[in-house]
């Protein structure tokens, strides 16, 4: 049996449970397909999200959850699993381990396809897409490649090994861009500049290790000190050496961040190494009691480069 996926996004998100995206699906298990299908969320947040009254969206009904392993709150970074008959899906994945959500349905089409998606409490539809017919083969998962990629794009999304990743990071998992400027909206999802964040913090919140940001040139204000939180990402202005932009012109002067004396700038304090890089900025105003007002490191190294610290 061969499927293919193409995605709509239908509906508005909210703004704390955009976070929970549907990252890898098993519709069609190999052989038969009876209670063995299986949908897998993510939260790519940086906050718990209670999945209490959630629902999973399919064939024009909303499927309800209770929780089977573990509880109904998904911790950032965490990866749960929803089945259609958790004993069936324990006996196909003895190993897992995560939480695991029954929310029972009767079948995921494997030849037509159908709209499926996520509702919160309120059942706002929180994201949907919708499979039809193609070249992925039976059972195999679907993996969405960045949880942060649009749904609405069939190439944010790979087939994944027999038998899938339940739990994991997906094997298609893949490094991206993501975008900051003064004009975003910290709402959006930062894929490109058009749907670019505002917040450098933000942006850095629910960015993978490895993730490039790249910052419009422009002032940023900001009232607490940025942390990479532990992760190997390179922070560029349009104008660092790690730039993609054509015109960069290395000069740092060109993208100020500014504490405005109300706290110290950049703070790496959880394991960041050489591969966290701040790339192009000037870096001003920071102040604290215990020192490193531009940049504090304690047992972390990143990389500074091309950077202007003052006052």
């Amino acid at each position: 049996i061969y499927i293919f996926l193409v995605f709509l996004i239908i509906g508005s998100l909210c703004a704390d449970n955009n976070d929970i995206v549907i990252n890898e699906i098993m519709n069609d298990p190999s052989g038969n397909d009876g209670n063995r299908e299986w949908v897998e969320i993510y939260n790519s947040g940086n906050s718990s999200v209670d999945l209490t009254g959630w629902r999973f969206w399919e064939n024009d009904t909303n499927h309800t959850f209770s929780a089977n392993m573990g509880d109904l709150i998904i911790e950032a970074g965490e990866y749960i699993v929803i089945a259609d008959d958790p004993s069936v899906f324990l006996t196909d994945y003895p190993d897992y381990s995560g939480s695991l959500i029954d929310s029972n349905w009767v079948s995921l089409k494997n030849s037509s396809g159908e709209e499926i998606g996520l509702k919160d409490s309120s059942l706002t539809l929180i994201e949907s897409f919708t499979y039809t017919v193609s070249l992925t083969d039976e059972g195999h998962s679907l993996e969405k490649k960045h949880p942060l990629l649009p749904c609405s794009e069939s190439s944010s999304f790979a087939e994944g090994p027999e038998n899938g990743t339940p739990g994991e990071i997906n094997s298609t998992a893949t490094n991206i861009t993501l975008y900051v400027k003064t004009t975003g909206n910290d709402s959006n999802d930062g894929y490109s500049w058009t749907e670019a964040k505002q917040s450098i913090q933000a942006m850095l919140d629910i960015a993978w290790s490895g993730d490039t940001i790249l910052v419009e040139n422009g002032n940023y204000n900001i009232t607490s000190e940025i942390d990479f939180g532990g992760k190997d990402i390179q922070l560029a202005s349009d104008d660092g050496t790690h730039s993609t932009y054509e015109d960069a012109t290395k000069n740092q002067s060109n993208c100020t961040i500014d504490a405005g004396n109300n706290s110290r700038v950049f703070y790496f304090h959880n394991s960041e190494t050489s591969s966290a890089i701040i790339d192009g900025f000037t870096i001003t105003g920071g102040n604290t009691d215990s020192g490193g007002g531009g940049i504090a490191c304690y047992s972390s190294s990143p990389t500074i480069t091309n950077c202007a610290i003052s006052g």
